[in-house]
This record gives C-alpha cells, sequence and structure tokens, in this order.
C-alpha cells in the first residue's frame, strides 16, 4: 500500500495579505460593527410595518367590496317584487280573457309596487336632508354668535 498524496490543486497560490486592517487600526469614531446592529432592528420594524399596513389596506378593501355587494343585494331585493306578489297578480289577472292584457296587468301592478318603494325611500331622503340643512343651519348660527362675542372655539 502506497501512502495517499493530496492531489495537487490547479488554482494558482494564494497571494500574499496586503493593506489588510487589522481590528487595532479601525477609526475610533465608528466603532466596529455599529452601523450593522442599528440598522438591522430598523430594517425589521420597516418590514413589520409595511407588512401590517398593506393588511390593513387590503381588509379594508375587501370589506368595503362585501358592503358593496350586500348593498347592492338589498336594493335588487328592494326593487323586485317578491314572488308571492307575482303569483298574486297572476291570480287575480286569470279571469281576463286575453294573455297580452293579463302581462300588462302584472307589469302595470309591478311598475306600481316599485313606484310606492321609490317614493318612501324619496320622503325618507328628503327628511334626512332637511335635518342635515337644520343643523348646518343651527352650526352657522352659533358660529356666528361666537365671533359676534369674540369667543373662539
Amino acid at each position: 500500500m502506497s501512502p495517499t498524496v493530496a492531489p495537487k490543486s490547479r488554482l494558482p497560490a494564494r497571494p500574499a495579505e496586503h493593506n489588510v486592517r487589522t481590528p487595532a487600526q479601525v477609526p475610533p469614531s465608528l466603532p466596529r460593527g455599529t452601523p450593522s446592529r442599528s440598522i438591522r432592528p430598523l430594517i425589521y420594524a420597516i418590514g413589520i410595518a409595511g407588512i401590517v399596513g398593506s393588511g390593513a389596506l387590503i381588509g379594508a378593501y375587501l370589506k368595503t367590496g362585501q358592503q358593496q355587494n350586500a348593498a347592492r343585494k338589498q336594493v335588487q331585493r328592494l326593487t323586485s317584487p317578491p314572488q308571492t306578489q307575482e303569483a298574486e297578480i297572476a291570480a287575480t289577472n286569470s279571469t281576463t280573457n286575453a294573455p297580452g292584457e293579463q302581462e300588462y296587468a302584472q307589469r302595470l301592478e309591478i311598475l306600481q309596487n316599485k313606484r310606492a318603494q321609490l317614493v318612501a325611500q324619496k320622503v325618507g331622503l328628503e327628511t334626512k336632508l332637511r335635518d342635515f340643512r337644520l343643523s348646518q343651519q343651527r352650526k352657522a348660527e352659533e358660529e356666528r354668535q361666537m365671533k359676534e362675542f369674540g369667543l373662539k372655539r
């Protein structure tokens, strides 16, 4: 058995190290290792804040979308007459002879129901608008009185 000899490397020999600073040669104004130690927590904090902020924005966007879908469904449900009304309309109009008159009566009844719903909605919105205008007038009157007496809010 022959002794094993390490194969020669094809890489060139490692050059001698010149102009390498030793820890004793680091200037005292920059303590060794300080910049990386103070920057790393800052980077983590910014990263976590970014993740939390983006999560909040995405959550708010999704919630807004869900609310809009719910509002659309509610409006659609309010504007479309229930199936029972259509069945009642069909039953009451079954006495008419012509099928065209029956469709016309059904459509007329549906439109009258929608009109009644819209009128009720209009009354509610007008009430809200009147209350809002009254509150704005009260606020303007209070501010005018405060200015008149020279008081600040």
